[in-house]
């Protein structure tokens, strides 16, 4: 704080005013540059004091006699941050949700900060405010709006439909706020499930995969999030495909309407998906046909480790279906030519002949070991 560059002074207070758990340490290197010839030091000064100087009568008093600066952001930030103290009233309420709006980003984070709690605790004096900035569609004001209303959580629920306007409204790098927003927010996935189905149009990868993992929230409904999930599936980044391939896996037989493309998967020239596609097929689809036809072309495949793997899953399905499994061993053993492999169809056709106890399903026998990237 001593630094003769002023520059350097600002950040420092900047830095001060994040360090809430040494609050007292940062008290008196801030009240000491109160007064520094720089203005833009003291700006970020009162607003540190604002974030770590909550229940000190004399930063209290301080901030208040700067509500009358001249300096308009001075005052500005001086409202700002008696209000992050929690000494504000509602007549504090219209300047905040201006700030919002404000060139200066820590005037507008402070802003944020400051309606997420009070917002928290009087949401009617806040949302009023709040969805008339989302309904201008300026970008920056949006994108801070819809921060605060993050933060208010369930109270925010009556500005969803504005929430999920905004992601067309706020800058391609605030999207994700927007899907953070919807998703703590929307509990029903009425608006956030198709703003998350739009993000798998992102030309980022990172913005896909954020709406991949917001649609797992929803996975309770997975009528609402099935086509997501299958466009997911058809991504172009592997990761994308890996991920959303695991979620519909997870979904079991309630992801019945995906098997066609999941199955169509298990042709795929990655051996890590058809793998995965394989083990999908078998939890969504035990039973079907399609999904013993693909098992077959398994055990047909050129690769080891997806062989080993579609035994593995025969096994798993001939609890169930040992009349239907044990056709498709046969003629494998015909034509195989790997004498580890045939060794293990063997077995495998062997405890098909052995009783057994009898299985509800071949969903509900013990998983495949998870690959590194599902869920």
């Amino acid at each position: 704080m001593k630094d003769p560059e002023p520059k350097v002074r600002e950040k420092a207070a900047e830095s001060l005013g994040s360090f809430r758990r040494e609050s007292k340490a940062s008290l008196s290197p801030l009240l000491a540059v109160l007064s520094d010839n720089d203005v833009a030091v003291r700006r970020a000064v009162v607003l540190a004091l604002g974030s770590v100087g909550k229940g000190n009568q004399e930063v209290e008093e301080a901030l208040r006699k700067l509500t009358d600066d001249p300096d308009p952001l001075i005052k500005l930030n001086a409202v700002i941050a008696v209000a992050n103290m929690g000494k504000a009233d509602d007549s504090v309420i219209p300047v905040l949700i201006d700030a919002l709006a404000s060139k200066e980003q820590p005037t507008a984070t402070a802003a944020v900060n400051a309606l997420g709690v009070i917002g928290q605790e009087r949401p009617e004096q806040v949302l009023p405010g709040i969805t008339d900035t989302l309904k201008k569609k300026e970008p920056a004001a949006a994108a801070n709006a819809v921060k605060v209303l993050m933060r208010m959580k369930s109270k925010a629920e009556p500005a969803l439909a504005l929430i999920s306007e905004a992601y067309d409204v706020v800058a391609p790098a605030d999207r994700l706020k927007v899907i953070d927003a919807l998703v703590t927010v929307d509990q029903d996935g009425k608006y956030a499930v198709p703003v998350l189905g739009k993000a798998l149009n992102e030309s980022e990868l990172r913005d896909r995969k954020e709406a991949l993992i917001g649609l797992m929230r929803y996975r309770s409904k997975p009528d609402l999030i099935m086509d997501s999930l299958v466009k997911g599936m058809n991504d172009s980044a592997r990761e994308i495909q890996i991920l959303a391939m695991n979620m519909l896996k997870g979904l079991g037989k309630q992801a019945a309407g995906s098997l066609p493309k999941v199955i169509a998967m298990t042709e795929s020239p990655n051996v890590d998906l058809r793998v995965l596609a394989m083990s999908a097929a078998v939890s969504i689809g035990p039973e079907s046909p399609e999904t013993l036809k693909a098992l077959e072309r398994g055990l047909a495949d050129g690769n080891v480790r997806v062989k080993q793997t579609t035994l593995s899953l025969l096994r798993r399905v001939g609890l169930v279906k040992p009349r239907e499994v044990a056709p498709i061993l046969e003629k494998a053993l015909e034509s195989e030519q790997n004498e580890q492999i045939k060794q293990s169809e063997r077995a495998v056709l062997e405890s098909l002949n052995r009783p057994q106890a009898p299985a509800p399903s071949a969903s509900a026998a013990p998983q495949d070991r998870p690959m590194r990237n599902q869920y």
